[in-house]
């Protein structure tokens, strides 16, 4: 639960004073980057977390050797993610933090848009993340995908 606040609370401290950030002369970048990358393993490599995680660990287990494009009715992706996790032998931890990763990177891009991206975050992080991210892996997977895409449409715009 200490990790929780800890990363709340350093965004929470960050969005007062976005300008304050230049920890022994590091830029504000390099500091909002480790941020993004220890969030991404924060949520990527949890262990038995969310309501769906046995489901979709069972499910990995069940069907990373099997892979037939043409039978399947949905989620074309996700199969072809643990085919390939499968494949390379970096079993289901891989395949988690590659949903999460899509998720924070989603959320971080969306952020960076905004007049204070840490607040961004900071909102974000007791639902979207903590709840979300944590708690539904496709759904939360196809939340990033979705703030992406919000992005390039505003960028387009302009």
């Amino acid at each position: 639960m200490l990790a929780y606040f800890f990363l709340f609370t350093i965004s929470s401290i960050a969005a007062l004073k976005p300008s304050n950030l230049n920890f022994n002369r590091l830029p504000v970048q390099f500091f909002w980057s480790i941020y993004i990358f220890v969030l991404i393993l924060f949520v990527g490599l949890r262990f038995d977390t969310g309501g769906d995680w046995g489901i979709y660990r069972n499910y990995f287990e069940a069907n990373a050797d099997k892979f037939e494009p043409l039978k399947m009715t949905s989620d074309l992706g996700y199969q072809i993610l643990i085919w390939v996790a499968n494949k390379l032998g970096l079993g289901f931890d891989f395949v988690t933090l590659i949903l999460a990763a899509v998720l924070i990177l989603g959320i971080a891009t969306f952020a960076s848009k905004q007049d204070n991206r840490w607040l961004a975050i900071c909102i974000a992080f007791p639902f979207l993340i903590t709840v979300v991210g944590m708690g539904y892996f496709r759904q939360g997977t196809a939340f990033g995908f979705i703030l992406l895409a919000i992005v390039s449409l505003i960028h387009d715009k302009k």
